[in-house]
Protein backbone atom coordinates (compact mmCIF):
# COMPACT_ATOMS: atom_id res chain seq x y z
CA UNK A 1 0.00 0.00 0.00
CA UNK A 2 3.15 2.32 0.56
CA UNK A 3 4.28 1.93 -2.39
CA UNK A 4 1.37 2.15 -4.15
CA UNK A 5 0.80 5.77 -2.91
CA UNK A 6 4.20 6.75 -3.56
CA UNK A 7 4.78 9.40 -5.60
CA UNK A 8 6.78 9.72 -6.66
CA UNK A 9 17.38 5.94 -22.64
CA UNK A 10 18.18 3.87 -25.08
CA UNK A 11 16.09 4.49 -28.37
CA UNK A 12 16.22 3.32 -31.75
CA UNK A 13 13.78 4.24 -34.62
CA UNK A 14 13.93 7.71 -35.05
CA UNK A 15 10.35 9.70 -35.69
CA UNK A 16 9.84 13.21 -36.84
CA UNK A 17 6.96 15.32 -36.58
CA UNK A 18 5.88 18.71 -37.56
CA UNK A 19 4.30 20.93 -35.19
CA UNK A 20 2.58 24.32 -36.36
CA UNK A 21 0.55 26.56 -34.53
CA UNK A 22 -2.74 26.64 -32.77
CA UNK A 23 -5.28 29.09 -31.20
CA UNK A 24 -5.89 28.69 -27.35
CA UNK A 25 -8.84 26.73 -28.16
CA UNK A 26 -7.37 23.90 -30.28
CA UNK A 27 -4.29 21.94 -29.87
CA UNK A 28 -1.60 22.12 -32.62
CA UNK A 29 -2.05 20.10 -35.40
CA UNK A 30 0.71 16.99 -36.02
CA UNK A 31 1.72 15.14 -38.68
CA UNK A 32 3.43 12.34 -37.73
CA UNK A 33 5.07 9.63 -39.36
CA UNK A 34 5.01 6.18 -37.72
CA UNK A 35 7.36 3.54 -38.53
CA UNK A 36 7.24 1.49 -35.46
CA UNK A 37 6.30 1.74 -31.83
CA UNK A 38 10.58 2.54 -31.21
CA UNK A 39 11.25 5.98 -30.20
CA UNK A 40 14.26 7.76 -30.45
CA UNK A 41 15.07 11.15 -29.75
CA UNK A 42 18.90 12.42 -29.62
CA UNK A 43 18.83 15.97 -27.87
CA UNK A 44 22.33 16.95 -27.74
CA UNK A 45 24.00 16.37 -24.45
CA UNK A 46 26.59 18.93 -24.22
CA UNK A 47 27.91 18.49 -20.85
CA UNK A 48 28.84 15.85 -18.33
CA UNK A 49 26.77 15.39 -15.27
CA UNK A 50 27.93 16.47 -11.48
CA UNK A 51 26.08 15.60 -8.41
CA UNK A 52 26.02 16.52 -5.39
CA UNK A 53 24.72 16.25 -1.21
CA UNK A 54 23.60 18.97 0.31
CA UNK A 55 21.39 19.78 3.59
CA UNK A 56 20.28 22.92 5.44
CA UNK A 57 17.26 23.88 7.53
CA UNK A 58 13.74 24.32 6.27
CA UNK A 59 11.99 27.68 7.85
CA UNK A 60 9.94 25.12 9.98
CA UNK A 61 13.08 24.12 11.44
CA UNK A 62 13.34 20.63 9.68
CA UNK A 63 16.48 19.19 8.15
CA UNK A 64 16.10 19.47 4.31
CA UNK A 65 18.47 16.78 2.57
CA UNK A 66 19.11 17.87 -1.41
CA UNK A 67 20.92 16.86 -4.28
CA UNK A 68 22.18 18.80 -6.99
CA UNK A 69 22.41 17.58 -10.69
CA UNK A 70 24.73 20.50 -12.89
CA UNK A 71 26.66 20.75 -16.18
CA UNK A 72 30.29 19.27 -16.05
CA UNK A 73 33.08 18.51 -17.72
CA UNK A 74 35.64 16.12 -17.66
CA UNK A 75 34.18 12.85 -16.01
CA UNK A 76 36.40 10.55 -15.66
CA UNK A 77 35.38 8.89 -12.07
CA UNK A 78 32.44 6.08 -11.05
CA UNK A 79 29.25 6.89 -11.80
CA UNK A 80 27.16 7.80 -8.74
CA UNK A 81 25.39 5.24 -7.37
CA UNK A 82 21.56 6.40 -5.86
CA UNK A 83 19.65 4.86 -2.96
CA UNK A 84 20.99 2.11 -0.32
CA UNK A 85 21.58 -1.80 0.00
CA UNK A 86 18.84 -3.64 -1.08
CA UNK A 87 17.64 -1.01 -3.58
CA UNK A 88 20.49 1.06 -5.91
CA UNK A 89 20.31 2.76 -8.93
CA UNK A 90 23.79 3.74 -10.63
CA UNK A 91 23.68 6.62 -13.04
CA UNK A 92 25.79 8.19 -15.05
CA UNK A 93 26.84 11.41 -12.64
CA UNK A 94 29.89 11.96 -10.74
CA UNK A 95 30.77 13.11 -7.92
CA UNK A 96 33.22 16.42 -7.01
CA UNK A 97 32.82 17.50 -11.14
CA UNK A 98 33.74 21.35 -11.60
CA UNK A 99 30.21 22.71 -12.66
CA UNK A 100 30.56 24.72 -16.09
CA UNK A 101 29.07 28.14 -15.72
CA UNK A 102 30.72 30.74 -17.94
CA UNK A 103 26.70 31.80 -17.60
CA UNK A 104 24.26 31.54 -15.22
CA UNK A 105 22.28 28.65 -15.93
CA UNK A 106 18.45 28.05 -16.00
CA UNK A 107 17.36 26.40 -12.77
CA UNK A 108 14.83 23.72 -12.02
CA UNK A 109 13.65 23.01 -8.54
CA UNK A 110 11.85 19.49 -8.32
CA UNK A 111 9.54 18.48 -5.52
CA UNK A 112 9.53 14.62 -5.39
CA UNK A 113 6.30 12.23 -4.65
CA UNK A 114 4.52 11.16 -1.68
CA UNK A 115 6.67 8.80 0.28
CA UNK A 116 9.22 8.68 -2.13
CA UNK A 117 12.69 10.47 -2.54
CA UNK A 118 14.83 13.96 -4.28
CA UNK A 119 16.29 11.53 -7.09
CA UNK A 120 13.00 9.65 -8.59
CA UNK A 121 13.27 11.05 -11.64
CA UNK A 122 17.35 11.21 -11.45
CA UNK A 123 17.14 9.67 -15.89
CA UNK A 124 15.68 13.00 -16.40
CA UNK A 125 17.58 15.09 -14.19
CA UNK A 126 20.61 13.88 -15.20
CA UNK A 127 19.70 14.58 -18.92
CA UNK A 128 18.60 18.32 -18.48
CA UNK A 129 22.46 19.05 -16.85
CA UNK A 130 23.61 17.47 -19.68
CA UNK A 131 21.83 20.20 -21.66
CA UNK A 132 22.88 22.73 -20.08
CA UNK A 133 20.17 23.12 -16.77
CA UNK A 134 20.79 22.92 -12.84
CA UNK A 135 18.07 20.42 -11.06
CA UNK A 136 17.68 20.96 -6.87
CA UNK A 137 15.25 19.14 -5.32
CA UNK A 138 15.25 18.61 -1.18
CA UNK A 139 13.79 15.53 0.37
CA UNK A 140 10.07 16.59 1.76
CA UNK A 141 10.55 15.64 5.87
CA UNK A 142 8.28 13.91 6.71
CA UNK A 143 6.83 12.53 3.69
CA UNK A 144 10.10 10.07 2.48
CA UNK A 145 10.20 6.33 1.41
CA UNK A 146 12.58 6.33 4.62
CA UNK A 147 10.24 8.28 7.00
CA UNK A 148 6.75 8.93 5.91
CA UNK A 149 5.03 10.14 9.01
CA UNK A 150 3.54 13.73 8.29
CA UNK A 151 -0.27 13.87 7.33
CA UNK A 152 -1.46 15.00 4.15
CA UNK A 153 -3.61 17.44 5.00
CA UNK A 154 0.09 19.46 6.74
CA UNK A 155 2.31 18.44 3.91
CA UNK A 156 -0.20 20.41 1.77
CA UNK A 157 0.58 23.45 3.11
CA UNK A 158 4.56 22.46 4.30
CA UNK A 159 5.56 21.09 0.59
CA UNK A 160 5.26 24.45 -0.86
CA UNK A 161 7.19 26.27 1.71
CA UNK A 162 10.04 23.30 1.75
CA UNK A 163 10.72 24.34 -1.95
CA UNK A 164 10.86 28.01 -1.40
CA UNK A 165 13.30 27.32 1.36
CA UNK A 166 15.63 25.32 -0.94
CA UNK A 167 15.27 27.75 -3.64
CA UNK A 168 16.10 30.27 -1.03
CA UNK A 169 19.38 28.14 -0.45
CA UNK A 170 20.58 27.49 -3.70
CA UNK A 171 20.28 31.14 -4.36
CA UNK A 172 22.38 31.85 -1.02
CA UNK A 173 24.77 29.20 -2.74
CA UNK A 174 24.85 31.11 -5.95
CA UNK A 175 26.22 34.32 -4.27
CA UNK A 176 29.40 32.57 -2.33
CA UNK A 177 32.53 32.82 -4.02
CA UNK A 178 33.63 29.43 -1.49
CA UNK A 179 30.48 27.40 -3.11
CA UNK A 180 31.14 24.98 -6.11
CA UNK A 181 28.13 26.60 -7.42
CA UNK A 182 29.20 30.14 -7.31
CA UNK A 183 27.70 32.32 -10.13
CA UNK A 184 25.85 29.44 -11.70
CA UNK A 185 22.30 30.55 -11.15
CA UNK A 186 20.74 34.32 -11.50
CA UNK A 187 18.24 35.04 -8.59
CA UNK A 188 16.63 37.34 -10.76
CA UNK A 189 15.84 34.73 -13.32
CA UNK A 190 13.88 32.83 -11.10
CA UNK A 191 13.16 28.90 -11.80
CA UNK A 192 11.39 26.48 -12.69
CA UNK A 193 9.34 24.48 -10.89
CA UNK A 194 9.32 20.33 -11.39
CA UNK A 195 6.84 18.03 -9.60
CA UNK A 196 5.68 14.43 -9.72
CA UNK A 197 2.46 13.12 -8.37
CA UNK A 198 2.07 14.75 -4.85
CA UNK A 199 5.32 17.12 -6.15
CA UNK A 200 2.92 17.70 -8.91
CA UNK A 201 0.06 19.07 -6.71
CA UNK A 202 3.22 21.21 -4.90
CA UNK A 203 4.53 22.23 -8.42
CA UNK A 204 0.66 23.71 -9.52
CA UNK A 205 0.47 25.51 -6.05
CA UNK A 206 3.91 27.23 -6.12
CA UNK A 207 3.40 28.31 -9.54
CA UNK A 208 0.00 30.00 -9.11
CA UNK A 209 -3.07 27.47 -8.97
CA UNK A 210 -5.45 27.86 -6.01
CA UNK A 211 -6.68 25.38 -4.08
CA UNK A 212 -9.55 25.31 -2.80
CA UNK A 213 -11.39 25.89 0.97
CA UNK A 214 -12.99 24.15 3.43
CA UNK A 215 -16.60 25.42 0.91
CA UNK A 216 -14.64 24.02 -2.47
CA UNK A 217 -13.73 27.07 -3.48
CA UNK A 218 -10.68 27.98 -4.94
CA UNK A 219 -8.98 30.65 -2.94
CA UNK A 220 -5.90 29.30 -1.43
CA UNK A 221 -3.01 30.88 -2.76
CA UNK A 222 0.60 29.82 -1.59
CA UNK A 223 2.23 30.73 -4.81
CA UNK A 224 5.73 31.93 -5.40
CA UNK A 225 6.41 34.57 -7.79
CA UNK A 226 9.48 33.31 -8.66
CA UNK A 227 8.65 30.68 -10.79
CA UNK A 228 8.78 31.31 -14.21
CA UNK A 229 7.08 27.97 -15.70
CA UNK A 230 5.63 24.97 -13.94
CA UNK A 231 6.69 21.13 -15.20
CA UNK A 232 4.31 18.31 -13.63
CA UNK A 233 4.24 14.66 -14.18
CA UNK A 234 1.32 12.45 -13.16
CA UNK A 235 0.28 14.80 -10.61
CA UNK A 236 -2.10 14.51 -7.75
CA UNK A 237 -4.73 16.61 -7.12
CA UNK A 238 -4.54 15.69 -3.32
CA UNK A 239 -8.28 16.31 -3.28
CA UNK A 240 -8.42 19.86 -2.62
CA UNK A 241 -6.93 21.01 -6.37
CA UNK A 242 -9.52 20.76 -9.23
CA UNK A 243 -10.74 23.97 -11.75
CA UNK A 244 -8.23 26.56 -9.46
CA UNK A 245 -5.27 25.51 -12.24
CA UNK A 246 -7.07 28.29 -14.03
CA UNK A 247 -5.28 31.11 -12.04
CA UNK A 248 -1.73 30.39 -13.55
CA UNK A 249 -0.50 32.48 -15.67
CA UNK A 250 3.00 30.96 -16.34
CA UNK A 251 3.58 28.16 -18.86
CA UNK A 252 2.60 24.16 -18.41
CA UNK A 253 4.20 21.38 -19.08
CA UNK A 254 1.82 18.42 -18.31
CA UNK A 255 2.90 14.76 -18.83
CA UNK A 256 0.70 12.11 -17.75
CA UNK A 257 -0.43 8.44 -17.92
CA UNK A 258 -4.18 6.99 -19.46
CA UNK A 259 -3.76 3.73 -17.10
CA UNK A 260 -2.75 5.76 -13.66
CA UNK A 261 -3.88 3.55 -10.87
CA UNK A 262 -2.63 5.93 -8.40
CA UNK A 263 -4.29 9.20 -9.35
CA UNK A 264 -6.67 8.24 -11.77
CA UNK A 265 -7.41 11.11 -14.33
CA UNK A 266 -6.20 14.00 -12.34
CA UNK A 267 -3.54 14.92 -14.48
CA UNK A 268 -6.03 15.75 -17.09
CA UNK A 269 -8.32 17.02 -15.55
CA UNK A 270 -5.62 19.86 -13.82
CA UNK A 271 -4.59 20.26 -17.15
CA UNK A 272 -8.12 21.07 -18.49
CA UNK A 273 -8.01 24.44 -16.85
CA UNK A 274 -5.12 25.79 -17.86
CA UNK A 275 -5.41 28.38 -20.34
CA UNK A 276 -1.59 29.86 -19.79
CA UNK A 277 0.24 29.40 -22.88
CA UNK A 278 2.49 28.41 -24.17
CA UNK A 279 1.67 24.75 -22.90
CA UNK A 280 1.98 21.33 -23.51
CA UNK A 281 0.25 17.87 -22.83
CA UNK A 282 1.32 14.71 -23.25
CA UNK A 283 -0.23 11.25 -22.46
CA UNK A 284 1.41 7.81 -22.42
CA UNK A 285 -1.56 5.34 -24.03
CA UNK A 286 -0.02 1.94 -22.59
CA UNK A 287 1.43 3.55 -19.24
CA UNK A 288 0.55 4.02 -15.60
CA UNK A 289 1.89 6.07 -12.80
CA UNK A 290 5.60 4.49 -12.54
CA UNK A 291 6.33 4.88 -16.28
CA UNK A 292 7.88 7.97 -14.48
CA UNK A 293 9.73 6.25 -11.92
CA UNK A 294 10.81 2.66 -13.42
CA UNK A 295 13.42 2.06 -10.78
CA UNK A 296 10.02 1.28 -8.17
CA UNK A 297 8.75 -1.58 -10.61
CA UNK A 298 10.89 -4.18 -9.28
CA UNK A 299 8.84 -4.01 -5.86
CA UNK A 300 5.45 -3.25 -7.17
CA UNK A 301 3.19 -5.92 -9.34
CA UNK A 302 2.73 -5.97 -12.63
CA UNK A 303 0.49 -2.99 -14.06
CA UNK A 304 0.38 0.63 -13.23
CA UNK A 305 3.17 1.20 -15.76
CA UNK A 306 5.11 -1.96 -14.47
CA UNK A 307 5.73 -4.96 -16.44
CA UNK A 308 4.21 -6.15 -19.71
CA UNK A 309 1.19 -4.25 -21.26
CA UNK A 310 3.15 -0.68 -20.86
CA UNK A 311 5.45 1.25 -22.61
CA UNK A 312 9.01 -0.22 -22.58
CA UNK A 313 10.58 1.92 -19.19
CA UNK A 314 13.55 2.79 -21.78
CA UNK A 315 11.42 4.44 -24.83
CA UNK A 316 9.12 6.18 -22.10
CA UNK A 317 11.93 8.03 -20.48
CA UNK A 318 13.46 8.73 -23.99
CA UNK A 319 9.81 10.48 -24.86
CA UNK A 320 9.92 11.96 -20.85
CA UNK A 321 13.78 13.56 -21.30
CA UNK A 322 12.82 14.93 -24.98
CA UNK A 323 9.47 16.24 -24.25
CA UNK A 324 10.66 18.49 -21.14
CA UNK A 325 13.77 19.75 -23.31
CA UNK A 326 12.09 20.47 -26.31
CA UNK A 327 9.56 22.46 -24.02
CA UNK A 328 12.41 24.61 -21.65
CA UNK A 329 14.12 25.20 -25.01
CA UNK A 330 11.02 26.23 -26.50
CA UNK A 331 10.48 28.74 -23.32
CA UNK A 332 14.13 29.94 -24.49
CA UNK A 333 13.78 30.15 -28.40
CA UNK A 334 16.31 27.49 -28.31
CA UNK A 335 15.68 24.96 -31.85
CA UNK A 336 15.00 21.72 -30.74
CA UNK A 337 14.11 18.60 -33.12
CA UNK A 338 10.02 18.81 -32.13
CA UNK A 339 8.39 16.00 -30.07
CA UNK A 340 6.46 12.74 -32.41
CA UNK A 341 3.39 11.34 -31.45
CA UNK A 342 3.32 7.86 -31.94
CA UNK A 343 0.59 4.85 -30.76
CA UNK A 344 1.93 4.86 -27.16
CA UNK A 345 2.50 8.56 -26.89
CA UNK A 346 -0.13 11.57 -27.79
CA UNK A 347 1.13 15.03 -27.56
CA UNK A 348 -0.58 18.25 -27.39
CA UNK A 349 0.83 22.01 -27.74
CA UNK A 350 -0.71 25.46 -27.67
CA UNK A 351 1.03 28.80 -28.13
CA UNK A 352 -1.39 31.30 -26.84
Amino acid sequence: MFLYWLACAVPSQSLVAEVTTSSADSPTDTSVTIEDSAIEYADPVTFDVGLFNADTWSSSAQRLFIKVWYPANNADGSPYVYGWTGFQSVGAAQEDLTAVCTEPRPLIVHSHGNASVNWELYLLHEHLAANGYIVVAPDHPGNTFYANTTLTAALTVQRPQDIRDTVDWIFEQSRNPSHPLFGCVDPDAGYTVSGYSFGGYTAYMLAGALANDVFGTPSIDMSDARVTAAMVYAPWSVFILDDGTQALTVPVLSLVSANDLTVGNDGDVLFSSVTSAPRAHGRFETGGHFTFAPQYCPYLPSGNGCGSGNIDPSRAMGVIQAATVWYLNHLRQIDTAPVSQTDEFQWQFWTE
